[in-house]
């Protein structure tokens, strides 16, 4: 074992992978994970790689991926050297296909995020420009406010409305 490299005890990992102590245990059953060592005590030490798979698992299983299609794709990369049968990469497309979905969603959300903060700070910025104004006294007289601006205006008009509309 390197003398750089940390290792944690089960409950550190399941603290960090934010999974229980029977959860890692039931996955070493499985083989989906394995203890880097055993020390002299018979205590499993794991390290980063192991949070960084215990990520993936949770990840695949948040896609909708059974613990045995999960294994079937990584047990190549659990067992070096291993070969990918036809299963794990049947399994494997699947989850590249998943992981692809999982992606445009987050560039969508992403995007809607982005136009949200946009439209957040122009109004912020026309907010700004608002305060110290001598012409209105209230909301609805900035809605006819020639100087005020445009997202200001439209938050007036609105406001307005709502309260005809009442």
């Amino acid at each position: 074992m390197e003398a750089t490299q940390t290792t944690y005890s089960i409950g550190e990992l399941a603290k960090r992978a934010n999974v229980s102590n029977r959860t890692l245990r039931y996955y070493e059953e499985l083989g989906l994970i394995n203890p880097k060592v055993r020390g002299s005590n018979r205590y499993r030490y794991y390290d980063e790689s192991h949070i960084q798979r215990l990520n993936t698992i949770k990840m695949l299983q948040d896609s909708g991926f059974a613990l045995k299609e999960i294994l079937a794709a990584l047990a190549p990369i659990i067992e070096p050297g291993s070969q990918l049968t036809y299963t794990g990469q049947e399994v494997g497309h699947k989850i590249y296909a998943a992981l692809e979905r999982q992606r445009a969603l987050l560039l969508e959300r992403q995007a809607e995020i982005a136009k949200t903060l946009d439209e957040l700070n122009s109004t912020l910025t026309g907010l700004a420009g608002c305060f110290g104004c001598k012409q209105s006294k209230t909301l609805e007289q900035c809605a006819s406010c020639p100087s005020g601006p445009v997202e200001v205006r439209r938050l007036a008009e609105q406001v307005r409305e709502m309260k005809e509309s009442a």
